[in-house]
């Protein structure tokens, strides 16, 4: 039997508004996102990504130079000390009981000529039971090359052991001045890095399109 819908009746008047009432707020409240707000959010989140890809490249960067500067310090380190346990002992004058120590198995290598760096490694080819002052001196000085060798083969690698405190420099044309003005005895490192690999923020100078890095320690008296 067909129910007859009573256009006075209250009851159904309000049931049939209430179900109007629901439909239009549901459709009113399904809403997505325009195209425009999808790029807006793309936009954001690629510029969010590019900046986290930026930050990580310098702190790849600025790892790479700082083992490189350790490593330099190390090579530094172990050439001093091989020069301390192979010096040139002479009794000093008068009846003091003083030695004198100097390190004249390394005269080739000290001076103010500045040492350049590059090829393959070297090796003596000798393997003696016993090294003469002037062989261990060629040892220390191979190995110590061929340490920087090793940890900066794309860098233009300089070294000096000289008097003179302050620190070795480039000029544009690539001479370098070692600064071998008297003084301590010190044993200098340059090298130079491409700019686009390096973090121009920690060196110490630039030359053209190069970083140059120095390093530089006293040889102990």
């Amino acid at each position: 039997m067909r129910k007859t819908l009573y256009p006075n009746h209250p009851h159904e008047n309000a049931a049939i508004r209430t179900a109007a009432g629901s439909k239009g707020r549901l459709k009113q409240n399904q809403s997505g996102m325009t195209l425009v707000e999808v790029l807006v959010a793309m936009f954001v989140l690629a510029v969010g990504v590019l900046a986290l890809l930026a930050t990580q490249l310098r702190t790849v960067s600025s790892v790479r130079e700082a083992e490189s500067q350790t490593v330099v310090a190390q090579a530094v380190q172990n050439l001093m000390e091989g020069m301390q346990i192979n010096p040139t002992l002479s009794a000093a004058s008068g009846e003091t009981g003083w030695v004198n120590k100097s390190y004249d198995a390394y005269n080739k290598y000290i001076g103010n000529s500045v040492r350049t760096i590059a090829g393959t490694t070297t090796d003596t080819g000798n393997n003696p039971t016993s090294f003469s002052k002037s062989q261990l001196a060629d040892e220390q000085i191979q190995r110590f090359e061929n340490t920087l060798r090793t940890a900066l083969p794309n860098a233009g690698v300089r070294y000096v052991i000289c008097r003179g405190a302050d620190e070795m420099e480039i000029d544009s044309n690539g001479n370098v001045d070692a600064k071998c003005t008297g003084g301590p005895l010190m044993v200098k490192v340059l090298w130079q890095v491409d700019s686009e690999q390096a973090n121009a923020a920690s060196a110490v100078k630039s030359n053209g399109s190069n970083i140059v890095y120095t390093y530089q320690a006293r040889v102990p008296d």
